[in-house]
């Protein structure tokens, strides 16, 4: 079986083009191409649907509706849209406290070895943080915002580099802050 991986704004022109552009002999000509993924011999997947433009993903969709049977993933944050109605649609869910929690500390190996903040320190800076961002002391509104920011594996990555760094990560504004200390360095 064959897997393409598309970058979404290479689908601008069409997804059947994206594909021929990433392949090289045979597998380029469109209708041995379309057989290929109408018989499900070619895996797809379109990452960012977000990330495009509305006509870029009708092009998109109609592609999944014309080649139901073939094996096309897509991926998308939030989004206001009506999905290929062939689609079967799943969402991730959020992660628990003590999931993210873990997931903090799990990066300790993985942060710089001149961090301000290590060992026994940087699990309580994690926990102190926590218990802050995701207290019920808040709006729900934000309380829900700071679930799915925290959720993220590369925003909680970036909070992890930066409660390491002695700072307070602020989730509203998160790349932002990220941008700045990377200026001051």
């Amino acid at each position: 079986m064959l897997e393409k991986s598309l970058g979404n704004r290479k689908c601008d022109k069409g997804v059947i083009e994206a594909i021929q552009a990433k392949l090289h002999g045979q597998a380029q000509d469109a209708d041995f191409l379309k057989n290929l993924i109408y018989s499900g011999a070619l895996d797809i997947c379109i990452d960012g649907l977000n990330e495009v433009t509305a006509d870029t993903r009708a092009k998109i969709c109609q592609f999944v509706e014309s080649y139901f049977r073939g094996n096309i993933i897509m991926t998308t944050q939030p989004l206001e849209w009506t999905p290929p109605s062939t689609a079967k649609i799943y969402k991730l869910q959020s992660l628990e406290q003590a999931q993210i929690q873990q997931f903090l500390i799990s990066r300790q190996p993985r942060l710089p070895k001149d961090a301000k903040v290590q060992g026994d320190d940087y699990k309580e800076a994690c926990n102190n943080y926590l218990a802050r961002s995701l207290s019920n002391q808040q709006s729900s509104e934000e309380l829900a915002v700071n679930q799915r920011v925290l959720s993220n594996p590369m925003d909680l990555t970036v909070v992890a580099l930066m409660i390491s760094q002695g700072e307070y990560p602020d989730l509203f504004h998160l790349q932002e802050q990220q941008y700045n200390l990377m200026a001051a360095e």
